[in-house]
């Protein structure tokens, strides 16, 4: 006997991790007097050494991990029988995928010797006389542990002849799913529980027991019928065993139902959606699925997109490959965090799309998978393309004409003295202003998003210090702060500052304060005048962020001012019960706490 963790040559191999209960076993082993030796290994280091020529039969622990694959490993590969030793208030699950994975019996996990007489016999010896005088004076009995542990499995359990297909024992469970007592079921053909259907005819059955035979244990699905005449959906793992020396075919059977109303929902809503989705495998990005409007997108059905994989759609496009996607594929899946990208596909008849692609994993069916949730925005990145050129010409050729304009306009105001060349150009200078306004909002929302820390004060000093002076004798006064430290663009607050100052003014009749209010991670900027006020038709489109007519400068300066507050994600308000009072509030985005 050998208690070590070699291997020597030995009739029988005790797989277990537990040191005090395996030398407990190979004691117990010893003692049958039946002239076996046993060899005890631990699983996480031994099975490599293991020569299945030496031994001629398994003993497993089902307190191991994976139990159910090194059952596999010996009945499956090597064709050797195998005992599971299971604790009464053991894992269920464990245990029930032991059995589907071939395990020829199951025993209690005890070291009585009476009982390991009945194993040995029941892995090694022809004659069963040994293992017949064990069961009729032990206690626990191989009967009595199997009755125990057939009944206690959470899953449908069927046990039924491979010749005539006839049941041969049913546990509670079985019965309850399909609607059965015992006693209806023990002696009748299999097909009782069998949906009527030609999908799950008897030739499919046998064709099934047949290649558990010759496989090994079979996982399939499979539709059954309860005793009211419903049917509904099982999954079934067959495994062909021995009991008392007879083949027998053993169908572990669980319901389901459930887990099909999921996968429908899911198909539903996966197929469902105006969005394009595909499933990819974390570590290697192949495709695992994709749904309808995927493939109408492409123009590719499913089975070939996952078959031939990213490069059927990623061209070598301006760097737009499937090498580059994998890249961004392991750089969501390391972050753990959704991203965004724009993407360029190829169609099936060689149309390049635009995709907006935000990339994420989630965990589905036990399994964490990388999903890409893609929207065609073709349309819109060729709307913004022309835009973009129209606003480049318009810029370009509204300057140079305006130039022009003002150049003979001031001729014409040196000769004359009717006063129309000195209208032509305010009007020109009024143009101009507003194009360099366009330009400005143009640069801010177009650009990005650079934070600095900012001493709010010194920045609106310079705002101050570079107002324009007017006809009017318009004084402006501050109200802020040696120094108000916070991190924010700069850009977008100058902007900001200088719009709302120079509205302010152009109309206040004759005072203007500007003041700085700090607060918790926050400072509060009013811009204040004693005009008129703006009217209340021009602030409802900008407080509400609709449409206006923008039928004069002061409209585009008020959408000015929103865009830059909207970019500091800031607050806007106005009051005009006397004059006009302008609220801008700057949060600090510090580092920590960063506002969205």
């Amino acid at each position: 006997m050998d208690t070590g963790r070699g291997v020597i040559e030995s009739e029988l191999l005790l797989i277990t991790d537990d040191q005090s209960f395996g030398s407990a076993v190979v004691d117990a082993v010893e003692e049958t007097g039946m002239a076996m030796s046993a060899t005890h290994i631990d699983p996480t280091g031994g099975l490599t050494e293991v020569e299945p020529d030496d031994i001629e039969g398994v003993i497993i622990d089902s307190q191991i991990a994976e139990p159910a694959a090194v059952v596999t490993r010996f009945t499956g590969r090597k064709g050797l029988p195998v005992i599971v030793l299971a604790d009464a208030a053991g894992d269920e699950d464990r245990l029930a995928q032991a059995i589907r994975a071939g395990a020829t019996d199951v025993f209690p996990r005890t070291t009585t010797s009476a009982q390991y007489e009945l194993v040995v016999d029941r892995l090694v010896v022809e004659d069963s006389a040994a293992g017949t005088r064990v069961l009729a004076e032990n206690e626990t009995t191989y009967s009595e542990a199997y009755e125990a542990l057939f009944e206690k499995i959470s899953e449908g359990l069927v046990v039924h002849d491979p010749e005539t297909g006839t049941v041969v024992d049913v546990n509670e469970r079985f019965c309850e799913m399909n609607g059965y007592d015992r006693s209806e079921l023990v002696g009748e053909p299999i097909g009782i529980v069998t949906a009527p259907e030609e999908a799950y005819g008897l030739e499919k059955a046998e064709k099934m027991i047949q290649r558990a035979r010759t496989e090994g244990p079979q996982q399939f699905e499979w539709r059954n019928q309860r005793r009211d005449g419903e049917t509904f959906p099982v999954e079934v793992n067959l495994t062909v065993i021995e009991l008392e020396d007879t083949e027998r075919v053993l169908a572990s059977v669980k319901d389901i139902t459930e887990r099909k109303r999921r996968e429908q929902e899911y198909e539903q809503i996966f197929n469902g959606v105006n969005d394009a989705i595909s499933v990819h495998d974390t570590e290697t990005a192949e495709i695992l699925e994709v749904n309808d409007r995927f493939c109408t997108l492409l123009g590719y059905d499913a089975e070939e997109i996952v078959e031939r994989g990213m490069e059927v759609y990623l061209p070598d496009y301006d760097g737009y490959t499937a090498e580059n996607a994998r890249k961004f594929v392991r750089t969501v899946v390391e972050a753990g965090e959704p991203r965004r990208t724009e993407w360029a596909i190829e169609t099936s008849d060689g149309e390049i799309r635009w995709l907006e692609a935000k990339g994420t994993t989630v965990d589905t069916n036990g399994e964490r998978r990388y999903v890409s949730i893609n929207r065609d925005i073709t349309e819109r990145r060729h709307r913004e393309q022309r835009l973009e050129v129209f606003n480049r010409v318009l810029r370009h050729n509204l300057r140079n004409q305006l130039d022009v304009i003002r150049g003979h306009a001031e001729e014409l105001a040196d000769r004359t003295a009717n006063g129309h060349a000195d209208q032509i150009v305010r009007s020109v200078d009024t143009l101009a202003g507003i194009g360099r306004r366009a330009r400005n909002i143009d640069r801010i929302i177009s650009s990005d998003d650079r934070l600095t820390t900012i001493d709010l004060s010194e920045t609106l000093r310079d705002a101050v210090d570079g107002v324009e002076p007017t006809q009017r004798d318009v004084t402006v006064s501050t109200e802020f702060p040696d120094e108000a430290r916070l991190r924010t663009s700069k850009d977008s607050v100058t902007m900001a500052v200088e719009c709302a100052l120079e509205n302010a003014v152009e109309h206040a009749a004759a005072a203007v304060t500007i003041g700085i209010k700090e607060g918790p991670d926050k400072c509060i900027i009013t811009i204040a005048d004693d005009g008129p006020g703006i009217p209340e038709e021009e602030l409802i489109p900008i407080e509400a962020e609709t449409e206006t007519r923008l039928q004069h400068g002061r409209g585009l300066g008020l959408w000015q001012l929103r865009w830059c507050v909207d970019n500091l994600n800031g607050e806007l308000s106005f009051e005009t019960d006397t004059g006009t009072t302008v609220r801008i509030t700057v949060p600090d985005r510090h580092e920590s706490g960063r506002p969205d």
